[in-house]
């Protein structure tokens, strides 16, 4: 498989919104952390890292969504068997 082959629309979509994700738990770990020191020391950047880190975690959870979103609708759905008869 190509790295164009996996990235293509529709392709490992589940993967893909595993990646982001993984991602958006960093980053909220990171706007987390920045926060907290934030609370404690009140040094400015540590206020604008807390809402660049939290912004980006909403983007990638955004992301990740969408991804999950397209692989659901890529599934067959599922056929119940009609007991009754």
């Amino acid at each position: 498989m190509t790295d164009a082959g996996f990235c293509a629309s529709g392709m490992n979509e589940d993967v893909k919104g595993g990646v982001h994700a993984a991602t958006a738990l960093l980053l909220g770990t990171m706007a987390f952390y920045n926060a907290y020191a934030y609370w404690r020391r009140r040094d400015q950047h540590l206020l604008t890292n807390t809402l660049l880190y939290g912004g980006l975690t909403a983007w990638e959870l955004r992301r990740a969504f969408q991804h999950w979103k397209a692989h659901a609708s890529d599934r067959p759905a599922r056929v119940v068997a009609d007991e009754t008869a």
